[in-house]
This record gives structure tokens, sequence and C-alpha cells, in this order.
């Protein structure tokens, strides 16, 4: 017998069954047969048992290229992190072997979390009969398309459900913002007692709504548009059967004979149906949160004027230093132009690359010296005078599977041995293979085993990228791109992102846009929801409970718009410092709402209300609240603002619209 125990996580292997449990999960994977078999999933503070009724055996797993039938098993069980100051877990390995097939399962559980991630990396080149087999017959004789679907299907893990009423929420989440605008869409289905049923998406909250459990799946992936290898579905579900975690991402055509493909990974909260989503966005603020990286940061960055890289130079950058941070940003951003290289979305020159930039240049990824004479350390040395830090944009060289990812790892590293530079965001990354996946992870994993309080933020704005779930310990999230001159920032539409993508995700994961709301008006004529009718706190205050990006030339904005940044900044450090859990209250943003955001920290609790443009003067919000309310910070200081406890929550008052109102309650 195998047993390894951490934290209250628990591992153990009788030979037969490879028994795990976490908080209030429980889970039996069966390898008495040599192929796992997907056995039963307890929650012990519910109770509730997956399956609730006897249903057929159903394999953990089926892969494509991948055929196993008797395999050597190799049980391997530890606890630890990925890189040093990051979450530990309890970590168990299942080796399958078999011929030329080399398969390993990794299961991870997460202490203080009913939690388990589960994982399979396909470690050797398909025959060329499972490859065939994989991307499905030529000219098929089977006309029937259910079976036809069926036949091509992957999966990466199953969960036994034997449970007939069952309802699923399915929330898929959009990348690629610059195409897209709204970046959540959540759905809600009562499944088919007995019918086969595909759902879309990245998260998935089955609950049994009779008794009030529920599971919650996450496909740690891309968007399905983004998905890479995409055969059908992200879930295939029978209720009174089977859940099959489909989708794995992998290609059997397309392999690096030394280098393992990963599928994509799952995630298993179990629990009140209820708590689940809250759950979720706790456990990924758990795991992005590293031992002397900043939980909370403000950073500034040029970009957001569209003068690209045409300004840049070493008396423009000490002139936006001091601006910036002057208005409180904790990081200041050199981005696309600070480097000797040119890429595509330069205004110096035409011919730029994206991608290829080590063979186009050899110092690519070196200051410019045209811009910066003296290189990078007057700017350096001017942020620390300043109580700020220097931050840089850089791209991953994304052309022949990220093959250069070992010589991108070495030039960040040197620009933070160099430079101290702590912070950088990573853009123009292009996703092609899961060679290429495995490789950017190696990027990733480079960097952080070297110097973890390095700070990456990941552009999820284009082309086809990881998505918002993986590799939270690694990697912050560039949302959007949003530009007065193009028409196509407004205050609401920000809110409106981070509180969709609030519900799920902790929102200190999520960079989100601030702009000088004064520039461009011929842009909005007529338009009654334009930036220039906010004000700067307020539009300051719609990003400020994330990352908030202050996406501007900071050294153009009025004085008085500089104080009014300052001050919401300011205001909103002092709760930071209590990493508090930020919750999404009230309705949907629209231009239109009543909206907010809960913060709960240790002994301490806020509300940030924001009326949008309408006339109701009063909302109620229903909740337990604690009695008593402190005005902090309000955009209309001269007008009522007020809350009241009721029997059934809270009394909101603010009699201007376009108003916010930050409250200390108790």
């Amino acid at each position: 017998m195998q047993t390894h125990e951490f934290q209250g996580a628990r591992a153990s292997f009788d030979g037969k069954f490879l028994d795990l449990s976490c908080g209030g999960l429980q889970r039996r994977i069966d390898f008495a047969g040599g192929v796992p078999i997907a056995g039963p999933l307890t929650d012990r503070l519910s109770p509730s048992v997956w399956p609730r009724k006897p249903v057929s055996p159903v394999p953990l797993f089926r892969l494509p290229g991948v055929s196993l039938s008797a395999p050597k098993l190799e049980i391997t069980m530890g606890h630890g992190a990925p890189f040093p100051g990051a979450m530990e877990t309890l970590r168990v390995e299942a080796r399958l072997v078999e011929g030329a097939a080399r398969l390993r399962l990794v299961f991870e559980l997460f202490p203080g979390f009913s939690a388990l991630r589960t994982q399979a990396f396909v470690a050797a080149a398909p025959s060329a009969a499972a490859a065939a087999q994989a991307r499905g017959p030529a000219a098929p004789l089977e006309t029937d398309p259910a079976k036809l679907r069926e036949a091509e299907e992957d999966w990466a893990d199953a969960i036994s459900l034997g449970l007939p009423h069952l309802k699923v929420r399915p929330v898929l989440l959009w990348d690629r913002s610059d195409e897209h605008d709204q970046l959540v869409d959540e759905g809600l289905r009562l499944c088919h007692p007995i019918r086969r049923e595909n759902f879309d998406g990245n998260l998935f909250l089955l609950e049994d709504h009779l008794g009030g459990s529920g599971l919650l799946l996450a496909k740690e992936g891309p968007t399905p548009e983004g998905q890479l290898s995409r055969r059908g579905g992200d879930l295939v579900l029978i209720p009174t059967g089977s859940a099959r975690l489909s989708g794995t991402g992998l290609d059997p055509t397309v392999y690096d004979p030394a280098l393992e493909q990963a599928a994509y990974g799952w995630t298993i909260l179990a629990g009140p149906a209820a708590g689940l989503r809250a759950e979720y966005r706790r456990l990924q603020a758990r795991r992005s949160r590293v031992e002397g990286r900043p939980a909370r940061f403000s950073m500034s960055n040029t970009w957001g004027d569209r003068n690209r890289d045409a300004a840049l130079n070493e008396a423009f950058m000490l002139r936006e230093i001091d601006a910036a941070a002057g208005a409180g940003a904790d990081m200041i951003m050199i981005d696309d132009g600070w480097q000797t290289g040119r890429t595509a979305n330069s205004a110096l020159a035409t011919g730029g690359v994206w991608e290829n930039y080590w063979e186009t240049q050899p110092d690519f990824w070196t200051p410019d010296t045209g811009k910066f004479p003296r290189g990078l350390e007057p700017l350096v040395e001017a942020a620390r005078e300043r109580g700020s830090t220097l931050a840089l944009w850089y791209s991953p060289d994304s052309s022949k599977h990220f093959v250069n990812w070992e010589r991108d790892a070495g030039a960040l590293l040197a620009l933070h041995r160099r430079y101290g530079i702590s912070a950088f965001k990573l853009d123009g990354i292009h996703l092609r293979s899961k060679i290429g996946e495995a490789h950017l992870e190696r990027l990733f994993a480079a960097i952080h085993r070297e110097a973890p309080r390095v700070v990456l933020c990941l552009d999820v704005t284009a082309q086809i990228r990881p998505g918002f779930l993986p590799w939270p310990e690694h990697v912050h999230l560039f949302v959007e791109n949003r530009y007065t001159d193009w028409g196509n920032y407004h205050p609401h539409r920000t809110l409106r992102t981070l509180w969709q993508l609030g519900r799920w995700l902790p929102a200190a994961r999520l960079q989100m846009e601030i702009l000088n709301p004064r520039r461009c008006p011929e842009k909005y004529e007529g338009d009654e929801l334009r930036p220039m009718k906010y004000g700067m706190k307020y539009v300051a205050a719609t990003a400020a409970l994330a990352q908030p990006l202050l996406w501007m030339e900071v050294q153009h904005l009025a004085e008085s718009d500089r104080r009014d940044l300052g001050e919401v900044l300011s205001a909103l450090k002092p709760l930071f410092a209590k990493d508090p859990e930020i919750e999404p209250i009230g309705e949907l943003p629209d231009g239109t709402s009543w909206t907010g955001f809960r913060l709960r920290s240790d002994g301490a609790e806020q509300l940030l209300v924001f009326r949008e443009w309408n006339d109701r003067k009063a909302f109620s919000l229903e909740g337990d609240f604690p009695s008593g309310a402190r005005l902090l910070l309000s955009n209309r200081p001269g007008a009522e603002c007020r809350i009241v406890k009721t029997a059934g929550g809270l009394e909101l008052a603010l009699d201007q619209p376009a108003s916010f109102a930050l409250w200390e309650l108790g």
C-alpha cells in the first residue's frame, strides 16, 4: 500500500484502486484492469455520491493516437510547489507504458479546497495505425451521425453521474477581445434524463437541484474557437451515465518524440452548488498568489493614446515616469518600441515582424540606443526615486512552435538581472500546436524558477493564446485593447467586463484599462454614454478593483484629472493590503444599471456601488451585511449618498446618475 498525506490531502494506492481525498472531495480511480476506469466521486460535506445510481464503467480517458490494453503501471506520490513561493499541492503521477506508448496521468490535490486537477501527458509518437484511427477513416462505412461523432471523441477525464435530474450551467470565456466585446456567456440547461447532450465552454456547473450538491468542472485551455485539434464539444453528458471532459487538444500527427504533449487539464470542485462559483474564484486566487510577488499593483502604459512607439525616447519616458508615479502607478511600462528591433505594430518603420525575431535581427531585444542613448538605467533610477518600478513589453517568438523559448527566457532574465525589471507584458503569442504550448509553459517555468517574483502579464486580446484559466501561478491577464481614437472605449463596457469575469475569476488576475476620457470627443458625437460625461474619478473606479492599467500618456492628463486618478488609487491601496475577496453584486452593467462589488477580508468589509445613467435614486441589495457604514470615497461628495440596513439586506441611495460610492461596512 502506497500512501501520502499533506496538509489534509491524502492519496493511497493498494495495487488496484487509487483513492484521492482533499477537503470534502473523495475520488477513486480503478486500475484493476490495467486501463483506468472512472470510479465514484464523493462529497463528504454534502454528502453526495456520484454516481447516484449504478452506471456502466467508463474509461477515465480516450486520447488520440493512444491505444492501451494491458499497460505497465507505476505510481509515484509527493508534494511540493512548481517553483519557490508558489502554492504547494499533493501530486500523484501514474505512468502507463505499453510498447511505444508512454502516458503520464497527473492528479493534483489542493489543500484547503475540495478540489482535484487532472491532466494527461503523451510522451511518444503514436503508431501510424493509431494516428489514422485518431483522424478518423477517410471513407467511413458507418453512416449514423451520432455513432460517427462518438467514434471520433477524445476526452481527458470522465465522471460517473447516475443522476436523471441535473442542471448544467455552461460558461464560455471569450478571449481575442479585439474581436469580441462581451467576454462571458453563461447558459442554463435542464438536461434530458436519458439522452446525450454536448456543451461548449470553459466552465461547467453541474447541479443536483433536488439535493443542492454540485460539481464545478473547469477546462484549462483556450476558448473553444482557439482550442487545438478540436473534434467536438467540451463536455459530453448523459445524466444517467457519465460526464466526459472532452477535447484534449492532442494531434497525434504533430509531435516531437523528445517532448511530452499535454492534454488540456481539468479541475474538479465538489460542494454545495450555490457556493462553487466563489470557491473556484478563491482557488484561482490562491494558486496565483506567490510569496514575494505583488498581489496588487497599478501600472501605466502609454500605448492607449495610440502614438505607439513614435513618441518614445528618454526625455518622453522621464516625463511619463514623473507623471505616472505622481498619479499613483506602482509600475511604469514601456510598450513595444523600447527594443532595437521593429515589430509590425511600429509607427516608425514598415516591414516590421510579428515573430521570427531572432533570425530577423540577433540584437532585436536590446534597448534602442537611438531612443535611449544612455540605456534603460536612467529610467530605472527615475522610477525608483519616485517609489515606482520600470516594466517592459516583450513578444516571445511564436515561430516554429516556440523553438526559441530558451533564448526568450534568457533575454527576459537578462533584463531582470541587469535592470531589475520585474514585470513584463507578453504579447504576439500565437499557439499552433501542443509542441508550441509545451515550449511556452517551459518559458514561464524557466523564468519563475530563477525569478519567482517576476510578474508576467499575458495579453489575451488577439491570435490563439492560452486563454483565461491555465497557469494562474505564472500569468496575470491583460484583458482588452480599447481606444478613444477608435471610439470603442466606454467606461460602462470596462465595468461590464470586470463584473462578468469577476464572477468566475479573481479580479487580482485581471488588468483592466483606465483611459483619458477627454480625448477624441469628435469620435463620440451624439453618444449618450461617451467617456467625457463621467469624469476621471468614475472612470478610474470602473477598473480600480482589478489590476488598474493607466492606458494613456499620463503626462498629458489635465492636472485635475491626475489628482482625481491618484485619489481613487490611493483610497484603495489600504484595502488591497488585506487581499480582499471581491464579489460582483447588483445588476449586470450596461450603462443604465445599479451595480458594484463586495470586498471581504479578515475583519473588514466594503461595498463599491455604481449608479449608472438611470432615474432610480435608490436600490435594494439583498443579503446578509453588517450594520453601519462609513463613506470612504465618492465622485460626488456633495450629493446625497447613504446606505441603510434593512431586514432583507441594504437600501442604497445615490441621488445623482453616473456616481459611485465606496463604503466601509460595520
